[in-house]
């Protein structure tokens, strides 16, 4: 198994190590509240964050911090109902306005724990079109990845760069 290629092991480490490579706090099954289409109250956790806070410490409890950026990891068969239901949590997020941060929805490939995914790469191909397509039909609140491709990491940089210099926190 190639673990370039699209793992839901790189993808985290990736994103960590991007993360703290900007100078952000990462943050994994970070918690945050939406409302729901009722019109009522609703926790859910996202697998990772990168968070920035006034001082640059790791504390989030305060609650003086911003998230940059959020990240879900799914595999590239996610049902299409997970991408409706992403798109429906993140644009309906209380703690912050829903434009930003952006929430990057990464499919990986391949998994240690899950052998024998992934290798059929015409299926694996159709199966993230359709779920970007999903995203897209819903106003792509969130941003559906191939996790093999770098381009998403090149892209949350830059999104997390440009939204640090517009939303500056001053130490």
């Amino acid at each position: 198994m190639p673990l370039d290629l699209g793992t839901i092991e790189q993808l985290y480490t990736d994103i960590a190590a991007a993360g703290l490579a900007l100078g952000l706090i990462v943050v994994p099954e970070f918690k945050v509240q939406y409302r729901k289409s009722s019109g009522a109250l609703a926790a859910k956790t996202a697998d990772m964050v990168w968070v920035n806070t006034p001082d640059g410490q790791a504390d989030v409890t305060n609650g003086e911090f911003e998230v940059v950026a959020i990240f879900e990891i799914e595999g590239f068969y996610v049902p299409i109902s997970t991408i409706s239901y992403h798109s429906e949590v993140y644009g309906h997020i209380e703690q912050w306005p829903p434009s930003d941060p952006i929430c990057h929805v990464l499919l990986y490939r391949f998994a240690l724990h899950r052998l024998g995914n992934g290798h059929h790469a015409e299926t694996v191909k159709r199966c993230i079109g359709d779920r970007k397509m999903r995203a897209a039909e819903l106003g792509s609140v969130v941003q559906v990845c191939d996790g093999a491709e770098r381009l998403w990491l090149e892209r949350a940089r830059e999104s997390a760069t440009r939204h640090l210099e517009s939303q500056a926190i001053s130490p």
